[in-house]
């Protein structure tokens, strides 16, 4: 007993995630003679193995502004099995249905994954990049597989498109002199 209305099971072993499991309680070994319980039996399910694909990022490296890459990140709820996760994803332009190669960069623990495409070219007009992470994948810890694929996409500026999102006027200070009127526009 924690306190008087608390009650608490710690397992000898870590629970297998995402299975029911049933608790029925034996009023004699746990409670006084004269307390009586509404109900003794509990049922119960552990979280389940799942992943969500959190961000996407159109990446162009600021030293070689020729190499371009999509960059989705994955953050899994129980350490992956990186051979399962990488045998189920898949990368597409979406325009052409195109596979694209990638690799994939995990953190220490395995809870964050990284997925980079191969390097882009930039397309005449504006295209996405496509991830897909089929059903199945597996964690490192007994658990249940996925149950579901995700879908996630990331736009890809084309040659010939720009898009204004804002302009806006600063003032900036430089040495010597007064300040200078600057305009930022981003895209």
């Amino acid at each position: 007993w924690q306190d008087d209305r608390t009650l608490v099971f710690t397992a000898s072993k870590t629970l297998p995630m995402g299975e029911e499991f049933k608790l029925t309680l034996d009023a004699k070994q746990i409670l006084a003679p004269q307390v009586s319980l509404a109900r003794n039996e509990y049922r119960f399910t552990t979280e389940p193995f799942d992943l969500r694909i959190t961000g996407t990022e159109f990446y162009q490296d600021p030293q070689t502004p020729l190499k371009k890459s999509a960059i989705f990140t994955v953050r899994f709820n129980a350490p992956v099995d990186a051979q399962s996760f990488e045998q189920r994803l898949s990368l597409s332009t979406m325009s052409s249905n195109r596979p694209l190669k990638f690799n994939v960069v995990y953190d220490e623990k395995k809870l964050h994954a990284w997925v980079h495409s191969a390097q882009l070219t930039l397309p005449d007009n504006n295209d996405r990049v496509a991830l897909s992470v089929k059903k199945g994948v597996k964690s490192t810890l007994t658990a249940n597989a996925t149950a579901e694929e995700k879908m996630r996409s990331q736009d890809i500026p084309g040659l010939y498109s720009l898009s204004v999102n804002d302009v806006d006027s600063q003032l900036v200070e430089a040495d010597g002199s007064d300040g200078m009127r600057t305009l930022i526009i981003t895209t």
